[in-house]
């Protein structure tokens, strides 16, 4: 309002009189002694304020007669709840209408579900019929870094010890597997996970409350289940050695299941037949390895409890076998005489079979005679130091 110019020759109203603009502020001003420019200025904005407030009140009055107060007439309580109830029964219409609309979608949201699912369980049959129509050989796949291969390439003690590396294709040591190994032994990488597993939980594992809620007891009973279920499964391929599932935290190990068979057409049954399956909702993949020594595999600090890394450790930290069917050792024994047994049924003839065995007897003869000499060796050397001291 102060920045609106107001012509000296304005009407003021003061004291029941009439004054021009100017005409007022001179007359304010003759009340002081000493002017100045402050003094100047402090009237002309009271003069300016007292004429902004009068001509609002005119415009007030010329709104009030050009549209008069019309009076309110008594209103009935039977229109009152009339109208209370059209209000009502408009909301009514609104909410019903929402609500007509919300079904329609989620009716729509479960058609298109079911559809998928539907869609999702022909091409599960089209697969395994291919499956079972084409009976390929498939051969054993390898955990192997797609590099150029170097005699003096220093070999990846993780990756020979646990089949797996956390540096994978990156890694500067060598993963290559030698082509005249048996591999009987399955991993399949991630296929189990627990309450306390997710990657959610790991991320703030220490101060994460979520983890107080779950105990040890609620995880066994959960391995349980997943322990009754697969194995029972992995049975029907052949006779099972090793079953193992890691319960590490890093990603490279976090709920790998190891799965080792005596034969090596065993392994390979089982592989043709469980990956690409689907297991508790998520699809499982698996790959053959060379481990086989399961006591350089596993921490040995996690088997007397005095691992400082605790699950975050690249060793295998294991779950306790509940029925106690598998032992943690090295198992490589088992698979050399699988192979000599596979070797001899398979290629070998009765003249080959009767000739290796002659080998074999001469062999353990030789062993035996080495031990005898040695012995009379050292109770020659006892009874020669004895007649000494006398």
């Amino acid at each position: 309002m102060s920045n609106l110019k107001i012509s000296p020759e304005a009407l003021v109203h003061h004291n029941n009189l009439e004054y021009k603009f100017k005409d007022l502020i001179n007359l304010f001003l003759k009340s002081y002694t000493n002017v100045n420019h402050s003094v100047y200025r402090k009237i002309v904005k009271k003069v300016s304020r007292k004429y902004f407030r009068q001509q609002k009140a005119l415009k007030k009055e010329q709104l009030e007669e050009a549209f008069p107060r019309v009076e309110s007439r008594p209103v009935d309580e039977c229109e009152l709840e009339l109208i209370e109830r059209e209000k009502e029964h408009k909301l009514w219409l609104e909410r019903e209408n929402l609500a007509q609309l919300n079904w329609k979608a989620n009716k729509e949201r479960n058609e298109k579900i079911l559809l998928k699912v539907k869609e999702k369980e022909k091409r599960l049959e089209a697969i395994s019929l291919s499956k079972q129509s084409l009976k390929v050989n498939v051969t054993p796949l390898c955990y192997v870094k797609p590099a150029f291969y170097q005699q003096d390439w220093q070999r990846c003690s993780y990756f020979a010890k646990t089949g797996v590396c956390k540096y994978a294709n990156l890694c500067s040591k060598s993963h290559l597997i030698s082509s005249n190994e048996i591999l009987t032994t399955l991993i399949f990488p991630g296929m189990y996970s627990h309450m306390l597993m997710g990657y959610e939980l790991l991320k703030n594992d220490q101060n994460n409350d979520e983890s107080l809620e779950y105990d040890e007891n609620d995880i066994m009973d959960n391995f349980k289940i997943f322990y009754d279920d697969v194995v029972n499964k992995l049975k029907t391929y052949g006779n099972l050695i090793q079953f193992l599932v890691c319960s590490n935290y890093l990603r490279h190990l976090r709920g790998n299941v190891y799965v080792q068979y005596e034969k090596e057409c065993e392994a390979k049954a089982a592989f043709q037949d469980l990956n690409g399956r689907f297991y508790a909702g998520k699809q499982v993949f698996c790959y053959f390895s060379h481990v086989k020594n399961w006591q350089n595999a596993v921490c040995s600090k996690f088997l007397h409890n005095c691992c400082d890394k605790n699950r975050l450790c690249n060793y295998l930290h294991v779950f306790a076998d509940p029925y106690n069917e598998f032992e943690i050792r090295d198992q490589s024994h088992v698979i050399k005489n699988a192979k000599i047994e596979c070797s001899l049924g398979a290629w070998s003839s009765d003249d080959e079979k009767s000739l290796s065995s002659k080998e074999n007897f001469v062999k353990k003869e030789r062993k035996k005679r080495k031990k005898r000499s040695r012995s009379r060796s050292c109770g020659e050397k006892k009874r020669h130091r004895n007649c000494k001291n006398k």
